[in-house]
């Protein structure tokens, strides 16, 4: 089972939306937290958020 983490993160990079079975989009995004680290944020559904 994996952990859920939370943090502030400065987003810098998006994909393209890709179609998917699972997800109905996958957009890979990146970007930096707060300490100067890089992290992958993987699926976010940013065209079915509010």
């Amino acid at each position: 089972m994996s952990e859920k983490l939370t943090a502030k993160v400065l987003i810098t990079v998006m994909t393209y939306p890709h179609p998917s079975r699972g997800y109905q989009e996958l957009v890979c995004t990146a970007g930096v937290t707060e300490s100067g680290e890089w992290i992958r944020l993987y699926p976010v559904d940013y065209r079915y958020r509010e």
